[in-house]
């Protein structure tokens, strides 16, 4: 259980992780809590610590039909009949702050106008590589439709999306769907659809629009009228229980200024506080699925990229490693417990930096000792984990290789390690390890050149070189490289 103030720390992890998540990797946090623990309040709460717009709709008192919106009869601009929606006021919300983003974009941009749309396209120049993502194609419109006009954000990398986030010039649009499981069957299919897909009758919310959810309890024995929700639907969100604590209501009602007389009386009968009965609490449990670790892997990381002061104090910082334990045992149940032991008993663990270092030409001793103490398992995992590693980093090593003499020999450095570490790989693991360089048109480095280009004539031997050749599609691009 959470009290409502770690709750509400709890959901702004889970939104700005988001923000620094892949496409199809956000997750729905889920309130889970009886009435009157003020569910929407922290929601709230949320959306004020970020500066952000924040909306509600009441799962509870909604119609069929009526979040979707009401159909009317239409043509476009070629004559072909359609059918349009009069949106609900939320989603008209949503669109008027979209298509006032999309303006700024047009004129002034954003990030004092690194992120900026031109003729050519979108134009960023975040990071240390300037791209440029293309308008869209004529066919490209038509399959998007007229809804999605104004939409943008879609092509943008994680760190794009949190830069923007952080900077305060495009503001978090927080919806809550409360009460969620106490509408009726076919109103709660529409809303799950709108969770899930983050879309309305062909109009799919812009990368600001963030969606938490709230529920009371349901079980077979809860007092509450609610919709019971199966494995497949649970392992959509992220659940994270709330539960009342005296004191902290006490610091919240003194703030308030309430009665301090009452507050009191209060305080000294804990058991009248709220009413504590079985019925109240949620039993239903949450289950690993890959999906879940997924998304749960991808939480940790980003968690952990988003523990700023930007958007928490140095108490709440502090508070990083137990928050994000309960975050996953939110998404995948009891089995968090096993995996945080297991993480906490790999001694083994290397990260790719230790490798390539670029200290010296030689990988340090400790590290080589760590890697022939890992298991086959593990040792594909940290070979995968220096390839991704080299990925997001071999062009500022090539950068600053070409600015001083400290700059080219760490990038010497590097390459020798890499080379060392190849070598130091059992057969079948370098092999496993080579292939995956080898995919030339996958495998890329953040200017968009094979990976393979730029080490593998450098750190991967002849013989091994050859062997690649002989099992690789790309027969003729890997000859090209190796001459």
């Amino acid at each position: 259980m959470a009290s409502i103030k770690d709750s509400a720390r709890l959901i702004k992890r889970v939104v700005l992780a988001n923000y620094s998540s892949e496409e199809g990797l956000s997750i729905t946090p889920i309130l889970s809590g009886p009435h009157g623990i003020g569910k929407t309040q922290i929601v709230k709460k949320v959306a004020k610590d970020l500066n952000g717009f924040f909306y509600t709709v009441e799962g509870g008192s909604i119609k069929e039909g009526e979040l979707p919106g009401l159909p009317i009869a239409s043509q476009d601009k070629d004559g072909v009949a359609t059918i349009k929606f009069i949106p609900h006021p939320v989603v008209a919300a949503i669109k008027r702050v979209n298509s006032v983003y999309y303006n700024q974009l047009c004129n002034t941009g954003f990030l004092e106008g690194k992120i900026k749309k031109t003729e050519k396209g979108i134009e960023i120049k975040v990071g240390s590589t300037p791209r440029t993502i293309p308008n869209k194609t004529e066919a490209e419109n038509a399959y998007l439709g007229d809804e999605n006009i104004f939409n943008f954000g879609a092509d943008f990398t994680a760190e794009e999306k949190f830069l923007l986030v952080e900077s305060g010039e495009i503001k978090p649009f927080i919806l809550l769907i409360d009460e969620l499981n106490r509408s009726d069957t076919q109103t709660m299919k529409e809303m799950m659809n709108i969770i899930l897909n983050k879309s309305v009758n062909g109009y799919d919310f812009p990368f600001f629009v963030q969606i938490v959810s709230a529920i009371n309890p349901a079980s077979a024995n809860s007092e509450y009228a609610t919709n019971e929700m199966d494995d497949a639907q649970l392992d959509r969100f992220l659940k994270i229980k709330v539960s009342a604590n005296l004191d902290e209501w006490v610091d919240y009602a003194m703030g308030k200024r309430l009665m301090p007389e009452a507050i009191s009386a209060l305080a000294l009968s804990e058991d009248i506080f709220r009413l504590k009965k079985e019925s109240n609490e949620d039993k239903t449990p949450m289950t690993p699925s890959p999906r879940g670790w997924e998304m749960s892997i991808n939480l940790i990381s980003n968690c952990e990229k988003t523990n700023t002061k930007k958007f928490f104090s140095m108490e709440e910082q502090e508070k990083l490693s137990d928050d994000v334990q309960i975050l996953v045992n939110g998404k995948v149940g009891e089995a968090s417990r096993t995996f945080f032991k297991n993480l906490r008993d790999d001694e083994n663990a290397v990260k790719p930096s230790e490798i390539i270092s670029g200290k010296s030409r030689e990988i340090d001793k400790k590290v080589l000792e760590k890697l022939s103490q890992q298991r086959q398992i593990r040792k594909k995992i940290t070979a995968d984990s220096l390839i991704n590693y080299l990925c997001e980093n071999i062009c500022k090593l090539e950068t600053d290789a070409k600015k001083d003499a400290k700059g080219k020999e760490k990038y010497e450095n590097s390459l020798l390690q890499i080379k060392e570490f190849v070598l130091f790989l059992d057969s079948a693991t370098r092999l496993i390890f080579a292939k995956k360089v080898a995919q030339v048109e996958s495998v890329l480095a953040t200017d968009g050149r094979s990976l393979f280009q730029k080490i593998g004539k450098k750190c991967i031997a002849d013989e091994l070189l050859e062997e690649m050749i002989a099992l690789t599609k790309n027969v003729e691009e890997m000859m090209k490289w190796k001459s």
